[in-house]
């Protein structure tokens, strides 16, 4: 009878005995009850059995990690551990903490030269230096015990933070007797810092993909974002419910046969993101179903994040499109929309109700609401959008990067009668604002590229295509010109076409610049400029400008007769003249001013001007000695030009300005630009007195070789002759007889 009971009795001990922490191992103890001070059955197994619990009274863990940069300098960060003996207390031994051992190493993974952690033992003296009594169960033998023995003994692990907060690693190694299921070997824990907290939400944390058909597929994106101050880590994601929803978590792939491999870590360090991408190809059937994505992470806040899907559900459905916005690398200051459209998913037409910015977000996010939908009014529960099933309305979310080098993160959130969605906004200001470069080319319209110096009335391309942005692309030109004193000529079809023409039809220097813009308005680092000489290629080249003080715009183009489209003139009408000295000798020419020398004006064959463009002058077979009128201007500024490829040596030609017709504007003044050799500036210029319509102008006599400018016979001190009442002739009486 003896027998059976201590058998049965022994095999109870050892169920009892079985260690509850696998990971915990020790070493034997001397059986006091050897010395005679107790009396055992020699047939029992006896031992003692280890229980570690820390704090919070569940069992201790292999590894204990806080962070060390949110404590204050000085802060003490304080572990607990009691060592228990929950063996039987009838074959038990006691439980004697033999050595207490620490190994502590920095960020490099060397013994750390000055301990930031300790061990406080028994009696608050440090472990190595503490009496360890033994510990027995509740109800052992006091006679099987020393002195002193307990129940239970508490040992604390101890963390100051220093000024500055490091990386420390712990390695502590506990040692006991008494455990024969444990033996000799230490019981290992570790204590680790680490430099912040992860902190880690995704969103949106459900989301309804609407009313699905059995053939469709749909898609979407949930965004996990740690804004937290150290790397967030998921250690685990499964896919649950009946909705056949595939997930990529980065390279990883999830579904409901393929959870997240044991051992396999997905880390989305601090400040953040990681883009979770799902979707399903078909559906087994169109009734609702439901899936969950779990992930398992390391926010202590949150070690458990379940994201919620849901197909076909009955109702209301809330839909967006897209849930996650990107704005990219912006410069600060500029303003960027990025469209987002509200799905009407459900079974019935969708309320929305509010439309903000989630509290938290960064500074340069905002919503628009100027779309047909809201008319730039914000809904509200009393005065909702109505979305019929089936459509969608647009906002706009709205990015200005608010400095250089700014990361932003936010949330856009929709209310509405299906609930709450959000959509995950970020954006980043520029490191440094990359300005678009102007950049110009020029070539004669329909021809070669402008190389040197073009003749008057040249028509000149212009072209800005070689202009370049690094982010967007050009979109803004704006030409300006400096032109040489009295050219009014303009940009056609104006100054912010891309590739404009231009006439430059007085000579000398023109100087264009360009003005650049990309798409969101930043401005060209600077203006690209060009300078363009314009030179007669003839040994005599004469221009004629006026001003007219009634004429408010110059730059105005009438028709073949300088009309406008409402009737009116563009402006006054003055003719150039270049005669021949032999003009004088013709029949019939006039002596206007009664000093007994006829004038040269009108002769025919002999004044070149809008009625006499192509004279006939020296040699009838060398058409170099003859002038031609190459413009006739009737617009109310000019200029008009005449040529003469090559003079008569010595000869005197007259210069001379009439005005044609006033127009209705009144009184204008010549000015006249005598070019000699082709050179880039005048050799001489001369302005004119202020002339009524009728009366003609002798601005003086021009010789070439030698070159020379003189005043007409009987000029007034000031070189002017003014003729009055000047008649014109008719068109037969000039031709070349």
């Amino acid at each position: 009878m003896a027998w059976t009971w201590n058998r049965t009795w022994r095999s109870m001990t050892v169920v009892a005995a079985a260690p509850w922490l696998v990971a915990l191992v020790g070493c034997g103890e001397e059986d006091p009850a050897a010395s005679g001070a107790c009396s055992v059955s020699s047939n029992i197994d006896r031992s003692a059995t280890l229980a570690l619990r820390d704090g919070s009274g569940g069992a201790a863990a292999a590894q204990y990690e806080f962070d060390a940069a949110g404590m204050a300098a000085g802060g003490v960060k304080e572990y607990t551990f009691q060592i228990t003996n929950t063996a039987s207390a009838v074959a038990a031994l006691p439980l004697v903490v033999k050595s207490l051992t620490l190994k502590e190493l920095d960020a490099s993974g060397g013994v750390a030269a000055t301990p930031q952690f300790s061990c406080v033992g028994p009696g608050d003296l440090p472990c190595d230096k503490a009496s360890w009594p033994e510990v027995v169960p509740a109800g052992f033998d006091a006679a099987c015990a020393k002195a002193g023995a307990v129940t239970s003994v508490a040992f604390k692990i101890r963390y100051t933070r220093p000024a500055k907060a490091e990386v420390r690693k712990l390695e502590l190694a506990l040692t006991l007797s008494g455990d024969v299921k444990l033996g000799a070997a230490a019981v290992p824990m570790v204590f680790q810092t680490r430099l912040g907290t992860p902190k880690l939400s995704c969103s949106p944390p459900k989301y309804d993909f609407g009313k699905v058909g059995l053939a469709e597929a749909s898609s979407t994106t949930v965004v996990c974002a740690n804004t937290g101050k150290a790397d967030a880590v998921i250690t685990d994601a499964k896919m649950l419910g009946s909705l056949p929803l595939q997930a990529k978590l980065e390279a990883v792939l999830v579904n409901a046969a393929t959870p997240l491999a044991a051992g396999t870590k997905l880390v989305v360090p601090a400040g953040s993101t990681m883009n979770i991408d799902l979707w399903f190809d078909s559906l087994p059937s169109e009734q609702k179903m439901e899936a969950i994505l779990r992930l398992a992470t390391s926010d202590p806040a949150q070690p458990q994040i379940d994201l919620s899907f849901t197909v076909n559900a009955v109702g209301p459905c809330l839909g967006l499109a897209p849930t996650v916005i990107g704005f990219g690398e912006q410069p600060p200051g500029i303003q960027v929309k990025k469209e987002l459209l509200l799905k009407s998913c459900g079974t019935e037409e969708l309320a929305i109700t509010g439309i903000s910015m989630v509290e938290g977000a960064d500074q340069g996010f905002s919503v628009s609401l100027a779309t047909t939908c809201f008319d730039g009014k914000a809904p509200t529960a009393q005065a909702p959008v109505v979305i019929p099933k089936g459509s969608s309305c647009a906002v706009f979310a709205v990015y200005t990067a608010p400095k250089l080098g700014a990361v932003s993160q936010g949330i856009l959130a929709i209310e509405s009668s299906a609930g709450t969605k959000t959509a995950q906004l970020s954006g980043s200001g520029a490191a440094q604002i990359a300005c678009p470069k102007a950049c110009m080319s020029l070539q004669v319209k329909g021809g070669a590229p402008i190389t040197g110096a073009v003749v008057p009335q040249t028509e000149v391309q212009l072209d800005a295509s070689c202009s370049a942005a690094a982010g967007h692309p050009v979109t803004k030109w704006k030409w300006g010109v400096q032109q040489p004193a009295g050219s009014f000529s303009v940009f056609a079809p104006s100054d912010a076409a891309k590739s404009p023409t231009f006439q430059p039809n007085l000579a000398g220097k023109y100087t264009f610049t360009l003005e650049v813009a990309d798409e969101i308005g930043i401005a060209g680092c600077a203006p690209a400029q060009y300078e363009l000489l314009v030179v007669p290629d003839d040994k005599l080249h004469v221009e004629l400008t006026w001003d007219t003080p009634a004429d408010a715009n110059k730059t105005d183009v009438g028709d073949k007769d300088g009309k406008l489209t409402d009737g009116k003139y563009a402006g006054a009408d003055m003719d150039l003249h270049l005669a021949h000295p032999d003009a004088i000798d013709q029949p019939g020419q006039l002596d206007l001013d009664k000093d007994g020398v006829p004038e040269p004006w009108n002769a025919a064959c002999y004044d070149c001007f809008v009625l006499n463009t192509l004279p006939q002058w020296g040699d009838s077979s060398d058409y170099d000695d003859d002038a031609t009128l190459d413009r006739d201007d009737k617009d109310g500024w000019g200029p008009e030009n005449i040529n003469l490829a090559l003079p008569e040596k010595g000869l005197q030609y007259y210069v001379g300005v009439y005005y044609w017709a006033a127009n209705g504007f009144g009184k204008s003044t010549p000015t006249i630009r005598i070019y000699l050799d082709g050179l880039a500036s005048a050799f001489a210029v001369k302005t004119g007195p202020a002339l009524g319509q009728g009366e003609l102008w002798c601005a003086g006599r021009v010789s070439w070789g030698p070159n020379a400018v003189t005043p007409c016979k009987n000029a007034d001190p000031q070189g002017n002759l003014v003729l009055k009442s000047v008649p014109l002739p008719s068109p037969a009486a000039l031709k070349c007889k």
